[in-house]
């Protein structure tokens, strides 16, 4: 059992270190990035957590869930480059867990 609980928490912080790793330096690059960032800034500016903005216009693209991550990550580490794409980086982890725990449950220990 805890070998069980090292080997999710190595995986899943791997994949943080990995992710914040190799865009710790990198601006907001495409078209999106800077706008889902700046929309989650909006949010904050407003106080309005529901609906989200970008230069006064609605911004539907995605579902909210997103938008408060990075609102959460915003208020915890300040706004920046690196906590825009944080909460993508535990997203990332998640999934990298979930498919983990699948292969494990579906090959047992041979995984």
């Amino acid at each position: 059992m805890k070998s069980a609980i090292r080997n999710y928490a190595l995986l899943f912080f791997g994949c943080v270190l990995f992710h914040v790793i190799s865009t710790w330096g990198l601006p907001l690059i495409d078209r999106d990035e800077p706008r889902f960032a700046e929309a989650s800034r909006e949010m904050i500016e407003r106080r309005d957590y529901v609906v989200p903005y970008f230069n006064n216009q609605l911004r539907l693209d995605k579902p909210p869930f997103a938008y408060w991550g990075q609102v959460a990550s915003y208020k915890i580490f300040g706004e920046n480059d690196f906590t825009a794409r944080f909460p993508s980086a535990i997203a990332a982890a998640l999934v990298a867990l979930s498919i983990f725990a699948w292969g494990t449950r579906i090959g047992g220990n041979r995984v």
